[in-house]
This record gives structure tokens, sequence and C-alpha cells, in this order.
């Protein structure tokens, strides 16, 4: 052992010599590199552990005399400054005890040491004791822990069922699972470092929708909801729109301020908001089947009629009726509010025998007539019969009749909807073909079903007069409908310069809201 005078004073005799040759030894045979210090930071003893270390490193003002509060003033590191700090607080009184680890690596080899500083106990100077212990194997169990810990937790974010990334503060993407990146549609390093909030859309405070390129960043960062559910839109690179439930929560910060991140766990909801859908629009149509069948069981069903006009004679020469359903506070409703869940729940044939048997009372007065029937009716083999009777019972003429069906419904049942056509043509009534333009089929059913009338789809007719792709169709239809001695009706006309148009190019007849309104049955005048 290496002793100053300050330390070990005047030379003992006999008994003490023993005890202190005694104290040197059991200091020297310490593994820990130990020193003790003056309140000025001059080394004033060392073991040989400490002296071995300091020849070995070069570190040779690091023995008796050196000032160790100098060297490590000297060391341009943070860990210098922290013993230095740590050192002068013990010495001051201000700490008992400082204990500071570090890193001690050499190439090849990774090693950990803590320094251990403590006020010597007992009167007279101040002296403090310095040690320096390895620390290397706790460390490397320390990290091990730490590996398994985040394996751990790598496998069960890796086999959750709900997204989860991790945020920078300015909302893009550290991290993300795969369940993430399967929502996101975007794997690996394709997901890292794009903003998460950018696919987002959703609703401001105000109610306004949030922009799909809008940044929230800083102080807009609020946008999310901590700690709360929250729903929105997530945008996906193939432009779909996933319905999302997520959670957010802010990673704490080292210190304190703004959160340090983001902990974004998200979840597919589209099957939920399906479920959700499916349960009200069955709660909406379990309503209106109610107000149906109230409807015909209590006559609030009417029927409305809107002109055809003949384009050469400017003549109303039919109408067309079109139902109602009065309201308990007799208002009209729309057939585009109940006709859906009609289709839907096999009520369309029910309604559309009331409207046969209401509109053959009106032709029998002597109205020229079109009236619609469901896709549904046209399967029914027993139709023609009800009309067969109808026309007996009322004495219309089957002329003035025209069967008006979509070629949505000929799709649906083309073989029956070719033996209705038959059937009815056999009465002498008519058929019409509704819609024409807007499907890929219609030009081959002219082949094979006797069409009386086509009418041309309002998609072309209102943009008719600026649209010269909708000229060509109409003027195609009219040429078709010709070649087959079917004559064409146009609907939605709805200003002179498009009826004059179609004139122009050889359609025979018309309707909209330009030549008249639907009205009820009761007003119409007699053709």
């Amino acid at each position: 052992m290496e002793a100053g005078t300050e330390l070990l004073g005047p030379v003992p005799v006999g008994p003490l010599v023993e005890q202190t040759a005694l104290m040197a030894g059991v200091f020297d045979a310490l593994d820990a590199e130990t020193a003790v210090l003056d309140a000025d930071g001059t080394i004033v003893a060392v073991n040989d552990a400490w002296g071995r270390f300091g020849r070995e490193n070069g570190a040779l003002n690091s023995s008796v005399g050196g000032n160790y509060l100098e060297i490590c003033a000297q060391a341009d590191h943070p860990d210098a400054v922290a013993v230095f700090a740590g050192i002068q607080a013990v010495a001051d009184g201000h700490l008992t005890t400082f204990r500071h680890d570090y890193p001690c690596h050499s190439p090849g080899t990774r090693r950990w040491r803590r320094l251990t500083v403590t006020r010597f106990p007992g009167p007279g100077p101040v002296l403090i004791v310095v040690r320096h212990d390895s620390v290397t194997d706790e460390r490397f169990a320390a990290d091990a822990r730490v590996d398994r810990a985040q394996q751990r937790l790598r496998t069960v974010t890796d086999r959750m069922g709900d997204g989860l990334c991790t945020l920078d503060p300015r909302g893009r993407i550290t991290y993300v699972n795969p369940q993430g990146e399967r929502l996101l549609q975007a794997g690996g390093i394709h997901a890292l470092g794009g903003s998460f909030v950018n696919r987002l859309v959703g609703t401001r405070a105000d109610g306004s929708f949030r922009d799909q390129n809008e940044v929230l960043i800083g102080a807009d960062f609020e946008g999310f909801a901590l700690a709360t559910t929250t729903e929105e839109l997530l945008i996906r690179p193939d432009g779909s729109r996933l319905p999302i439930e997520y959670l957010v929560n802010p990673l704490p910060a080292e210190e304190h301020g703004e959160p340090d991140g983001w902990v974004v766990v998200f979840r597919d909801v589209s099957e939920r908001k399906r479920r959700e859908q499916l349960i009200h629009e069955r709660s909406g149509h379990a309503e209106w089947m109610a107000r149906i069948h109230d409807g015909l069981e209590n006559d609030r069903f009417v029927l409305f009629a809107q002109p055809i006009v003949d384009l050469a004679t400017r003549d109303i020469v039919q109408h067309e009726l079109l139902i109602r359903l009065k309201d308990t506070d007799g208002g009209l409703i729309g057939p585009g509010r109940f006709l859906p869940t009609a289709e839907a729940y096999g009520l369309a044939p029910v309604i559309d025998r009331w409207v046969i048997g209401r509109a053959f009372q009106i032709a029998a007065a002597g109205h020229a007539i079109e009236l619609n029937l469901s896709a549904k009716s046209l399967t029914d083999p027993s139709l023609p019969l009800l009309i067969e009777r109808q026309l007996e019972l009322t004495g219309a003429d089957p002329s003035r009749i025209v069967f008006e069906i979509t070629e949505t419904a000929l799709i649906e049942n083309d073989a029956a909807a070719c033996n209705f056509a038959q059937r009815i043509r056999t009465l002498g009534c008519k058929l019409a073909l509704d819609d024409f333009g807007t499907g890929y089929s219609g030009f081959t059913y002219l082949k094979n079903m006797p069409v009386d009338l086509l009418k041309i789809d309002m998609e072309f007719v209102r943009d008719a007069t600026r649209n010269p792709v909708s000229q060509h169709v109409i003027t195609a239809v009219v040429s078709l409908a010709a070649a087959f001695g079917i004559r064409t009706i146009a609907e939605g006309v709805e200003d002179l310069e498009t009826l004059e148009l179609l004139a122009s190019l050889g359609v025979d007849e018309a309707q909209g809201y330009y030549l008249g309104r639907p009205a009820p049955s009761e007003d119409m005048v007699l053709t």
C-alpha cells in the first residue's frame, strides 16, 4: 500500500504497527480499485488494485499525490463531469454516498464499472473513499433480462388481434406490429416513417371533415383524443376507407414537457359497422313493413299520373301512373322510401296487384295508361290470369294499357319476363321497356320480346342539349326502335330546348316536369 503522511501520521510502534500492517493488508486485498482522497481531492492512499490499474492504463497521475478531482475536471466526458460533481457533493457533506455506472470498453471487449464515493467516518480531517467495482456481469445479466422482456413484448404485440404502432412527436410511425401492417396495407419498412395521422379521415369538433392531407403536429396533434376510444376512417394505399376504432396514449418524456411520442392501438370495426347498419336497416324495414300493411288495409295508397306527350302533335296521349302512400298526417310518401322494403320482403307483388286493380278502373274510364311492375311480379304465373279477370270485370280496353318493365327485371328472370310479355300481348295489352340505354343487354331483348315502346332514360335526356355523347345515344336508340317498329318515349324533359331537340332527333313521345308534374289521377284529362 502506498501512503501519504497525512493519512498515517507518525510511524507507530509495537502492537499499533501490527494493527496498521493488518489494515494495510486488508486494504490491498480488496478486489476493487480503491483510493482515499482528502477534502481537496488529493490522493493520499491507494491499494494495489488501484496502482495496477493505473500502471496498466498509463494513468500515472492517479497515484498518491495526484489530484483526482483535477483529473476528472480535465477529462472532456459527461461521465467525468458527473463523477466530479458527485465527489464534490460528498466532500461538502451534501451527500453521504454517490454512485455512478460508466462504460469502460476496449477493442473487442465490453466492460462496465461502478464508481462508489463515501465519506470516511470518524473524527479528524475529511477523507473520501473512492472505489471502482466491475459490474460487467451484472450489466450483461440486466441486458439479458431486458432482451428477454423485449422479446416477450414483441411476441405479445406480434400476436395481438389489434393493430399497434408507436409514433414520434410528429405522428410518424416508428414501429408497427403485423396486424397493424395488414390494416395499413403497408409492411415493414414501407410503413415506418409515414404519418399515421394523415391516413385518418374524421370530423373536427365543429363537425367539419378533416382534410386527408392535413398534418396534425404540435398543438394540433390534440386531434388525437388521449386515452379515449375514437372512430374514424383509415385511408389505405388502394384508396379504400377502413372504419377503425383506436386508442391513443402519450409516451412519457424523460423530462417534464411535451410527450416523447404516442402509442396507438387500433382495430377494424367494419364488421361491427356492417352489423349495426344491418340492424338499423332491419329496424327501418320493420317500420316500413308495418306502414305498407297499414296502407293496404286502410286504403292509404294513391295513384298519381304524369302526362306523356306526342312530340309531333304536342297532345297528351297517355299517362304514367305512379304510386304514393298517404301518411297518417295527410302527407304523401314517395315510392323511393317504401318500395325497397316491399321488394326486399316480398310485398311488391301485393302492391302491384293493388295498382293493377285501380289502374284498370282508370283505363275503363277511357284513359290510356302506363303502369310499372316489379321484377317479382313477372315470375308470378298467376298474374296474367289476374290481368285477364280485371279486363273482364272492368271492361277496360287492353290497347289503352301499357305495362312497363325495367331491364333489371329482365336480367333477374328473362324467361319469365318473355312469357309474361307474350301472354299480355295475347290479351291485347302493350309492353314498354323502361330505362333503356343504361344496361348492356337491352338490344338483345328486342330480338326476343314483343316490345311496343322504348323509354329513353333521363340520364341521356337531361344533358342532351350540351352533351354530344347523349345525343348520339338518343339517335342510336331512335334508329334501332324504328328498325323494330317500336315507338320511343324520352323521360326527364325539363325545358323547351330539350323538347325541341328530342323532336328533331326523331323521338316520338316525351314526359317530364316541363310537360307536366305527377298529379292525383282523378285530375287526369280524358284522352
